[in-house]
């Protein structure tokens, strides 16, 4: 029996309409991106700046979200010619935007685990 048209793609919930595909979704869902969005949303970090920030990730998996999420356009890559060189990552301003999600999944955490 085929399924609804709004349960085969989302479902509806008190008029939106929320897509397991949607990008966000998608980039969200990602091991560690929204630690590291989040770690960046206080401002430029470096490398190992990062590695502190977001507990138990390796430096092989930190790269390559890093990279991952600068091809998406949320990570903006910084290089500077300095000895030694020095590299910054911050959030673009699509970047930022994500700021409300993050919020708002750090709000819903607390609450989560005191339901039954």
């Amino acid at each position: 029996m085929p399924r609804p048209a709004a349960r085969a793609r989302g479902h509806q919930a008190a008029g939106a309409r929320y897509d397991a595909e949607c990008p966000a979704c998608v980039l969200l869902a990602h091991k560690w991106t929204p630690q590291i969005v989040a770690a960046l949303l206080s401002g430029p970090h470096r490398f190992c700046a990062l590695r502190a920030a977001v507990p138990r990730i390796g430096d092989k998996m930190l790269a390559r979200r890093l990279a991952e999420l600068e091809a998406e356009g949320i990570v903006e890559r910084a290089q500077y010619s300095e000895i030694p060189p020095r590299v910054e990552y911050s959030l673009t301003p699509a970047g930022r935007a994500l700021e409300p999600v993050i919020a708002a999944m750090a709000h819903w955490q607390p609450r989560a685990a005191a339901l039954p």
